[in-house]
């Protein structure tokens, strides 16, 4: 059981990016399905094949680490996909696909600017995110987020995904802080372990119905923060 977590020597708190801040509204493959006029059961079939199948796919996914290669992916990733369909490969087609996956439609999470309003007058805010790199350079900007956090680490920059000890240590040195002085706030129990691990001060699990029962505090909305620092 983890007790007597004191917010006393807090002075940054950390966020995860997704499901935490914003929160996908459309069903990508659905969307593209019904661009291309076939059933989505047939494109998650044939995007499974292609995923197993094709030897370049894995390293172009593992080596995307910036906004360029992200797109570039997933015009290759579209080009193929139409390929194993047999559709035409057009040029306006894989550009749609591919700014589908890159430019998701995402909305801020419930109470997320109210809070880092509250929160950014008493603490200094980052992210910590295994999220695409597009979301930096949309979702945060898109919907004013970004002014908000003085760090921005993502997996995919460094090469570290969470629940790797690395990444947070990166996101502390990055801080100027010592791991007693940060929260971590995130909606998977695996990561919120790993930064206890390193000595973190304190973590909160948001949203709480992902983890139902799970041994950590965990919020509802994101208006519990207010309550909790």
């Amino acid at each position: 059981m983890i007790k007597n977590q004191s917010i006393k020597t807090i002075k940054t708190i950390f966020f995860d990016g997704g499901d935490v801040l914003v929160k996908k509204i459309v069903n990508i493959n659905k969307q593209i399905s019904n661009y291309l006029d076939i059933s989505l059961d047939l494109y998650h079939q044939k995007e499974k094949e292609l995923i197993k199948t094709d030897k370049d796919i894995p390293q172009a996914w593992r080596d995307i680490a910036t906004l360029e290669k992200e797109i570039n992916y997933f015009r290759m990733f579209s080009g193929k996909l139409l390929k194993h369909l047999n559709l035409d490969v057009k040029e306006e087609t894989v550009e749609y696909m591919a700014m589908c996956h890159v430019k998701r439609c995402y909305v801020p999470v419930e109470g997320a600017r109210e809070i880092l309003d509250y929160l950014s007058q008493k603490y200094q805010l980052g992210i910590i995110s295994n999220c695409l790199v597009s979301r930096k350079y949309f979702e945060l900007k898109d919907f004013d987020l970004e002014k908000y956090f003085d760090e921005v680490v993502l997996s995919r920059e460094i090469d570290v995904d969470k629940p790797d000890p690395r990444i947070y240590k990166y996101a502390l040195k990055k801080a100027g802080r010592q791991p007693e002085e940060c929260a971590f706030i995130d909606n998977k129990v695996e990561n919120l372990q790993a930064v206890l691990d390193l000595g973190f001060g304190k973590v909160v699990l948001f949203p709480k119905e992902d983890y139902e029962g799970a041994d950590f505090p965990a919020i509802d909305s994101l208006a519990e923060l207010k309550v909790t620092f």
